[in-house]
């Protein structure tokens, strides 16, 4: 029994190997199975009564097919794909080689002197000229400033002349001639001043000869205080008017 199975063994992993292959051999085998009893049956005798001899009894077996089954190979495993190679590094452009630099042509001495000396000329008349411009600026401005100065100049002694005329009129208003003065008499007086045009003191700096009249002219002022004075926005006609001197001559006007 052993060797039949090993001589059917490898029909068997054939037959087994495909599952369409075995079920179309197992049809056939039953076909041929079902032939053969149906011709055991025609070959019977009529009366269906059994031959003295049995026929042959063909002995079957149940066979395992799980015994015989062929293991599969397993699938081989796919190779894995190649890395790609990489890519090639651009191999450096090679730096351009440096021109050569152009040779120098060597000065001329004497063109070089004299390129030198015209340099010193420009600069000494770039610096004359400058000296020049400034000293024309001062100038200019010192006329300017001095022409600013007459012009305030003026402007004060011409408000001084007006306040002078107008204490000397406040001093005639509050002057009363002495009984026997003569008429013609004259008198300078130095009178100073506070910052509101109150008098501070009075001076007869050249008297008439007559004492009764210089003291008439000296109570004038007094009564006068406080007199016509520029106001405080005028801070230099204040200090020019601070002290003054006038004439007093009452019979001339």
């Amino acid at each position: 029994m052993y060797g039949i199975k090993e001589r059917i063994r490898p029909y068997l992993g054939w037959l087994f190997a495909s599952p369409q292959r075995f079920v179309l051999y197992s049809v056939l085998g039953h076909l041929a199975i079902m032939l053969l009893f149906a011709a055991n049956i025609s070959l019977r005798t009529p009366d269906f009564q059994r031959p003295e001899q049995d026929s042959p009894v063909i002995e079957a077996s149940v066979v395992d097919t799980q015994a015989f089954a062929v293991e599969e190979e397993p699938e081989p495993e796919p190779e894995p794909e190649p890395e790609p190679e990489p890519e090639p590094e651009p191999e450096p452009e090679p730096e351009p080689e440096p021109e050569p630099e152009p040779e120098q042509e060597q000065p001329d001495p004497a063109a070089e002197r004299e390129r030198l000396r015209e340099e010193m000329r420009q600069a000494m008349d770039q610096e004359r000229e400058a000296q020049r411009q400034q000293q024309l600026d001062d100038e200019r401005q010192r006329l300017q400033q001095e022409r600013q100065q007459a012009e305030e100049q003026q402007r004060l002694e011409g408000l001084q002349n007006r306040y002078m005329r107008a204490i000397a009129d406040s001093v005639e208003s509050s002057w009363s001639r002495p009984r026997g003065t003569p008429e013609g008499l004259e008198a300078v007086i130095r009178v100073s001043f506070t910052r509101d045009g109150t008098v501070r003191r009075v001076e007869v700096v050249d008297g008439s000869g007559d004492s009764g009249f210089d003291r008439s002219v000296e109570q004038a002022v007094h009564r006068a205080s406080p007199v016509p004075f520029p106001d405080s926005d005028e801070a230099a006609l204040q200090q020019r008017m601070s002290t003054i001197t006038f004439r007093f001559a009452p019979d001339r006007s």
